[in-house]
């Protein structure tokens, strides 16, 4: 390059040896910076930028996975914080509607892990004893059936703690009774205490969308480890996938496991549910209506009435004909229960005497408990680990607190007759040490 002055040209080159750009430091720290200018090193310079921002792009990943790995880990300390908790305070064994597979899990699993002696108690409403608190008794947990006959246990069982767990499904049919002895037999109970009535062999009950009053229990499984192992037989993919990724997180993750628990415990349903019926009792109050109480103890109540009438659609169409599914659910229990030894003790739940003949006649009430309790003694005769009780004539019409649903004092009445039948049952009972594989006593 030529100029018409030596300075000019002289300066030109110090600007050329001066041009150069300033690299991030090794390992990309830094910034890139222009001294000087010229094409070449402008290119230079946009090289060095894209080297800052991979480094960048690599920082911010590094990051990001550590704040994940330590997101997962806090996460799995609060769960096993969590769980060992509620193994120790035996929050599992809160009497809980069973609404969902998870809930389920989460007392089968305690019941699985519990060491002494463990009855799971079966049923419907009777049996779960929500009545109560509907009927104004605020302490309606420790009134419940299964309260009372773990007393009574615990008197006879002294060398080992006793654990009874309720597992009353509202409106349980012998369908999901039978899919419930099922889930509960290969967790080696000592004793298991199932309650039926006529209402449930309804032909209501019988078409096949109704066979069961809670359908996941089709697809409930435990596999020998005492797992959810969901039965994937005949689903769709996406299903298969829905299925499994829940299971997994039942079995292995204990807040997932005890979310529908805590909401069925707390809540008694969804928070939206809740909501909703805040909404509704507020907007009842603000407009002045009247709020919705259950059904009078009143022979003319309008709210009574329209329940008998549709007890007596219902048990107008109860039968134990050979086809019926729930007669068949009922038959395959006690085969199930005879086969693998289990102690039981079954018992019918016994209606109001005052109101139940207004509901069906009496001599076609008679015949069919006759037909049940035929069903259920063919059964238990020849084996002495079955026994059953019959509607105890002491359960007067002032223990009940509508048509079936009884009171505390009801309830202790009924224990109190499951007495002499329990005392047979635990005759035999011995310790862990003195039972076989499947859990019962050797002879």
């Amino acid at each position: 390059m030529r100029g018409n002055d030596g300075s000019n040209y002289a300066s030109f080159l110090r600007k050329q040896e001066s041009t150069s750009v300033g690299w991030p430091e090794k390992g990309g720290k830094g910034h890139c910076s222009l001294i000087g200018y010229n094409e070449e090193l402008k290119t230079a310079l946009s090289e060095c930028k894209g080297r800052a921002a991979t480094y960048d792009m690599k920082a911010f990943w590094t990051r990001a996975a550590w704040l994940v790995l330590l997101t997962l880990l806090a996460l799995a300390a609060f769960d096993l914080i969590l769980a060992a908790s509620l193994r120790r305070t035996g929050w599992p064994n809160q009497i809980v509607d069973l609404q969902s597979p998870s809930i389920l899990y989460t007392k089968t699993d305690y019941l699985r892990k519990f060491q002494g002696y463990k009855v799971a108690v079966l049923g419907d409403s009777l049996i779960y004893g929500r009545s109560l608190l509907e009927h104004g008794d605020e302490d309606w947990r420790e009134h419940n059936i299964c309260r009372l006959i773990e007393e009574k246990i615990r008197l006879k069982i002294t060398d080992r703690p006793v654990l009874v767990m309720n597992l009353g499904i509202n409106g349980a049919l012998p369908a999901d009774l039978e899919k419930m002895v099922q889930a509960v037999l290969p967790l080696n109970p000592d004793l298991m205490i199932i309650d039926y009535n006529l209402r449930s062999f309804s032909a209501d009950f019988s078409p096949s969308a109704e066979v069961l009053s809670r359908k996941w229990l089709e697809d409930f499984r435990l596999d020998r480890q005492g797992k959810v192992e969901p039965n994937l037989s005949g689903k769709s993919r996406s299903e298969k996938i829905n299925m499994f990724l829940s299971a997994l997180a039942v079995n292995y993750w204990t807040l997932y496991r005890f979310g529908d628990f805590f909401q069925w415990r707390i809540l008694n349903g969804q928070p939206r549910d809740r909501l909703l019926e805040l909404r509704n009792r507020l907007n009842d109050r603000l407009l002045g209506r009247p709020t919705e109480e259950g059904p009078e103890d009143d022979e003319f109540s309008d709210d009574l009435m329209v329940l008998l009438l549709k007890a007596k659609k219902r048990y107008s169409t109860v039968n134990f004909r050979e086809d019926n599914p729930q007669r068949q659910a009922l038959e395959r229990t006690l085969k199930l229960l005879d086969g693998h030894g289990q102690k039981a003790l079954i018992f019918y739940a016994k209606e109001n005497p005052d109101l139940i003949f207004q509901i069906i006649e009496e001599n076609r009430y008679r015949r069919l408990f006759a037909d049940l309790a035929g069903i259920i003694e063919d059964h238990a005769n020849p084996n002495p680990n079955l026994v059953f009780l019959p509607p105890v004539d002491g359960l007067e019409s002032e223990y009940f607190l509508d048509q079936v649903h009884i009171d505390y004092e009801g309830y202790r009445v009924l224990a109190e007759s499951m007495d002499p039948l329990l005392d047979r049952l635990l005759t035999k009972s011995c310790a862990p040490e003195s039972r076989s594989e499947k859990g019962f006593c050797l002879e």
